[in-house]
């Protein structure tokens, strides 16, 4: 509550402070979408060992706090991910597919076209 309490100004819009919220959380440096979601990263890679698909104590606060949709969002006004049924496990996958993508010269290999991965460019980075 200390951190929250240092970074909140009174001119915060509900958006920021959604967000300030979501880096209290995830134990960010900073209140930007890309630090709670490399902090959400990090935390996936350090609990879950072998299952990419469990769900870390952040995530669970995020979800216990009624913040899931503003993590979402913030994902999709940041990245332009906008799923019907999102996940970490899908945003990870389509941003490292995508930026494999922009720096491949040609077509992207076989085995990551969209047949097998279900795999869309995220707009904001095509």
């Amino acid at each position: 509550m200390e951190r929250l309490k240092k970074w909140v100004a009174a001119q915060d819009s509900e958006s920021a402070l959604d967000l300030k919220m979501l880096a209290v959380l995830t134990r960010a440096e900073q209140a930007d979408s890309f630090s709670v979601l490399t902090k959400l990263y990090i935390a996936l890679a350090n609990e879950s060992g072998s299952d990419l698909f469990q769900m870390t104590k952040e995530w669970q606060e995020i979800v216990y706090l009624d913040l899931e949709q503003t993590f979402w969002d913030l994902m999709g006004r940041t990245f332009g991910y906008v799923q019907d049924a999102p996940s970490l496990m899908d945003l990870l996958l389509r941003l490292l597919v995508t930026d494999f993508s922009l720096s491949v010269r040609g077509a992207l290999p076989q085995a990551l076209c969209c047949r097998n991965i279900r795999w869309q460019p995220l707009p904001r980075f095509s």
